[in-house]
Formats: structure tokens, sequence, C-alpha cells
């Protein structure tokens, strides 16, 4: 399964002020509602459980960002569940979108990630200094 761009379609990010605004004309919108909706969708034949992305960068040099956010009081903890259930997102987007780009996992939460043996999943992090420290 594929999804395609809507002809015509534009969307621009725009960062700052500690704010990221998203916007886009129509096609963009309907673009970006038939891949939300491909990931959300379940098709048991394809094995897709359907998948929840927080955000995803799509950069020019063909790598996706997926974002996974979370909220800790201290250094965040990947456990199996977690583990699983990013691979399981990766492999579902790769289907559906049926991307040929580089997939990293980025992880943004206030302290940053606590090493352990699941915390490979993450390729890069983005904390709480990194969003707000002038």
């Amino acid at each position: 399964m594929k999804i395609e761009w809507v002809d015509g379609y534009e969307i621009k990010s725009v960062a700052a002020n500690g704010e990221i605004v998203i916007s886009a004309n129509r096609e963009g919108l309907l673009s970006l509602a038939k891949h939300l909706t491909a990931l959300a969708d379940e098709d048991p034949e394809l094995g897709i459980e359907g998948t929840q992305i927080d955000l995803l960068i799509q950069r020019a040099d063909r790598i996706t960002n997926i974002l996974e956010m979370k909220y800790s009081h201290s250094e965040y903890t990947i456990n199996k569940t977690l583990s699983r259930e990013l691979r399981r997102k990766v492999s579902d987007f790769r289907m559906v979108t049926g991307t040929k780009d580089g997939i990293h996992v980025t992880l943004v939460t206030p302290y940053g990630l606590k090493w352990n043996e699941y915390a490979g999943e993450i390729q890069s992090q983005v904390t709480g200094e990194d969003l707000f420290h002038k």
C-alpha cells in the first residue's frame, strides 16, 4: 500500500519562540490526512495493527524522523513493551508509505534517555534543554 501526495500540495513548518507551526494548503491537508488515516487503520492481512505517530519529519536528505514524545520527571526508560511498539511503528510506516528513506526514531522528553538494553531503538533524542535553552 502506497500513499500518494495530492497534486499541488504545500506544507510548511516554522519553529520560532518555542513553538512549531505547521501550515498547509487544501491539498497539503488532504495529503496529511490520507497518511495519518492509513497509519491509524488496521490491516491484518498486511500485518498492520494501527499506529499512532506523534510527529514525523521528512528531511531533504531522505531521512524520516519518527518522533516519540514522552513526559517523565527524570531520564526516560524504554522498556520491552515500548521497544516492541517502536519497531512496529517503523514497520507500519514503511508498509503504509512504501518509503525507501532511512528511518530514525527520535525521543523527545524533558530529561533525556536512560541507557538500558532497549535504548538502542532510539537513534536521537531531544531534551527540554535542547528545546528551551538559549
